[in-house]
C-alpha cells in the first residue's frame, strides 16, 4: 500500500488527472511490497482499462479513498464484468478482493530507487531482503520518532547551531533547486510536475487552463533524492492582511539541516524565481 499523507485527498483526482496526463508519479511509503517496491522509490504509474491488465502487473487500485498498488494475481468474470485478484507480495495467501473497472486506476510501469530502474516481478522476500524491511519498520515506528524529540531539543541550544553551522560549511555540500507544481488546483505536492526553476515560467504554468497559486520549491543537497528543505509558496490577493503578492506560507526543514541556514537559501531562490517572472515577493507569513 502506498500511504503519502495526502492520498485520501489526492484519490478521487487520480482518475481524471491520469485521464488528462496519461501518467503520474509519486513516492511509495510502507514495506507491504517489499522488496520489490520499497520505502521512498519513484513509482511511475500509467493509465489502464482493465482489459489491458495482466497477471503479474502492479495494479493501482482506490480502496475506502485510498490507493494501493498489489500484485494482480488472478482475473475473471462474475455475471459478465470483468475483474482482477490482487495482493501485496508479501502476502502469500488470499486476495483484496475482486476489483471491477472502476476500481483500478492504471498499473505500475517504472520503478525507480537512488537514480536507477528496478524490474517490477515478483521477488522472494528472505535472506537480507526480509532483514532489511524488518529493520526499516524498527527504524520508522521505534528508533526515528524518539531520535527527533531528542535532536529538536538539542537544536534548541546556542552551541547545536553553531557547531552545526561550521561543518556544514567545511562539508560544502552541493545545492540544486526543483520546482514542484501540483496537477490540478485541489492536489497537494504528491503528484506533480517538476521543472527547473531557471525554465519555470508562471505565465505559462496552468491547472486545467486557470493560474498557478501555489507551487513547492524544493533544495537537495548533494542531488540526494529527499529534499533537505522546502518552502510552500502561494499567492496571496488583493485585500489580504499581508498584503498581495506571494509568500512563502510553510518552510520545512529536515531535521539534521536545522539551524544552518537552509531556510535562507530557499528565500533566496524564490526571490530570484520570481523576480526573473517580473513578480513581487511579500516574505514569509507568519
Amino acid at each position: 500500500m502506498v500511504r503519502n499523507r495526502s492520498l485520501a485527498i489526492v484519490s478521487p483526482e487520480l482518475g481524471r488527472v491520469l485521464a488528462e496526463h496519461g501518467k503520474v508519479t509519486f513516492h511509495a511509503q510502507g514495506t507491504c511490497m517489499f522488496p520489490c517496491i520499497q520505502p521512498g522509490d519513484v513509482l511511475h504509474i500509467e493509465a489502464r482499462i482493465l482489459e489491458q491488465v495482466q497477471v503479474g502487473d502492479i495494479a493501482v487500485f482506490r480502496r475506502n479513498h485510498l490507493l494501493f498498488g498489489h500484485r494482480v494475481v488472478a482475473k475473471g468474470t462474475r455475471e459478465g464484468k470483468l475483474y482482477i485478484l490482487t495482493r501485496p507480495d508479501r502476502t502469500r495467501q488470499g486476495s483484496d478482493g475482486p476489483m471491477y473497472a472502476n476500481d483500478v486506476l492504471g498499473v505500475v510501469t517504472g520503478i525507480e530507487r537512488r537514480g536507477l530502474h528496478k524490474p517490477l516481478h515478483l521477488q522472494p522476500l528472505r535472506g537480507v531482503a526480509a532483514w532489511r524491511a524488518a529493520a526499516w519498520e524498527w527504524w520508522q515506528g521505534e528508533v526515528q520518532p524518539r531520535l527527533i524529540e531528542r535532536l529538536g531539543g538539542l537544536q534548541c541550544r546556542a552551541w547545536y547551531r553553531y557547531i552545526a553551522s561550521v561543518w556544514f560549511r567545511i562539508a560544502q555540500p552541493r545545492f540544486s533547486f526543483v520546482v514542484r507544481v501540483p496537477l490540478t488546483a485541489n492536489q497537494s505536492h504528491d503528484l506533480y510536475r517538476k521543472i527547473l526553476p531557471e525554465t519555470f515560467v508562471l505565465s505559462q504554468t496552468s491547472w486545467q487552463g486557470k493560474p498557478v497559486t501555489r507551487w513547492l520549491l524544493a533544495l537537495h543537497l548533494n542531488e540526494a533524492r529527499p529534499p533537505a528543505a522546502s518552502a510552500t509558496i502561494n499567492w496571496h490577493p488583493e485585500g489580504c492582511p499581508h498584503g498581495a503578492g506571494w509568500c512563502i506560507d510553510e518552510m520545512q526543514v529536515r531535521v539534521r539541516y536545522r539551524g544552518v541556514g537552509l531556510d535562507e537559501a530557499l528565500i533566496r531562490q524564490a526571490q530570484a524565481i520570481l523576480a526573473r517572472n517580473g513578480m513581487s515577493f511579500q516574505g514569509i507569513n507568519p
